[in-house]
């Protein structure tokens, strides 16, 4: 699961770690600067690693690059608007999701916080295969 989010460099600790009450958040920096976030509950724990700046090119790149091949194949073009969304990214966050419980039971706590910052942030969300819009819609595969 990830979060392409354009046009913001950093995410407010308050707002990250108010995301679920119900979870402990730890802040994780490396030399002064946030790599990730780490939400833990009894029984699960979720951690969100954040990429930005030069280290970003070659992974949109590559991003973009699975749309092209994948709409090439649908014999579909990929609209230019959606090609910009993607290079306007400027901070990718990774979530990796340990101690898994049912996946009914943790699903819908990681559904929740992914849902929240893509909203809030006007996000791209690649899950599963699939890009959806921070509201939802599938935009690839078209």
């Amino acid at each position: 699961m990830t979060v392409y989010i354009p046009h913001i460099h950093e995410l407010p600790r308050g707002n990250m770690c108010s995301l679920d009450p119900a979870a402990q958040c730890s802040v994780i920096e490396a030399e002064g600067v946030v790599t990730a976030f780490a939400y833990d509950w009894p029984d699960l724990r979720v951690v969100i690693h954040l990429t930005s700046g030069p280290e970003l090119e070659q992974p949109l790149q590559g991003f973009l690059g699975y749309v092209r091949r994948g709409c090439a194949g649908l014999r579909k073009p990929v609209d230019p608007s959606f090609e910009r969304r993607i290079l306007s990214t400027t901070l990718v966050l990774g979530f990796v999701v340990e101690r898994k419980t049912k996946p009914d039971e943790w699903r819908d706590r990681v559904y929740q916080m992914i849902g929240m910052i893509a909203y809030n942030t006007s996000s791209l969300v690649f899950w599963e295969g699939a890009v959806l819009d921070e509201n939802s819609n599938q935009l690839f595969p078209p």
